[in-house]
């Protein structure tokens, strides 16, 4: 098992302590961070654990949270994770609910109004 997995397995124990790890899977998107599906069982959940590698990343991090709930108050018919867990140990990580469907990349090209969304993503951004 590699440290990575090891340490997800540690820090989900920690957070989850009834649940038991039944699969972990490394996903291959993204640019700055480490993320991982994570099956547990008892309770059945599917989570997405974010390892963030740099204190630049912790930074924009907080800002993604700040602009995840501005995007659930302001745009409520779009899916968006929960976010479960947020710590600094072992790491600054975090912990979403998965959702179910496509990535706002796979997504992009049906997007019709793009222009709204970033206006509203500078808007929150400068905050």
């Amino acid at each position: 098992m590699k440290q990575h997995e090891k340490e997800i397995k540690r820090l989900l124990k920690k957070v989850f302590p009834q649940s038991r790890l039944l699969s972990l899977k490394e996903y291959t998107e993204g640019y700055n961070n480490r993320s991982f599906e994570a099956r547990l069982i008892h309770p059945k959940k599917t989570l997405v654990v974010k390892i963030l590698k740099t204190k630049e990343s912790q930074k924009r991090s907080l800002k993604e949270t700040s602009f995840m709930n501005f995007l659930i108050l302001t745009f409520p018919d779009i899916p968006l994770p929960k976010i479960i867990q947020s710590s600094k140990i072992p790491k600054k990580f975090k912990i979403y609910k998965k959702i179910h469907g496509k990535t706002f990349k796979e997504e992009w090209d049906r997007i019709s109004n793009k222009q709204d969304i970033f206006q509203k993503m500078g808007e929150q951004r400068g905050k």
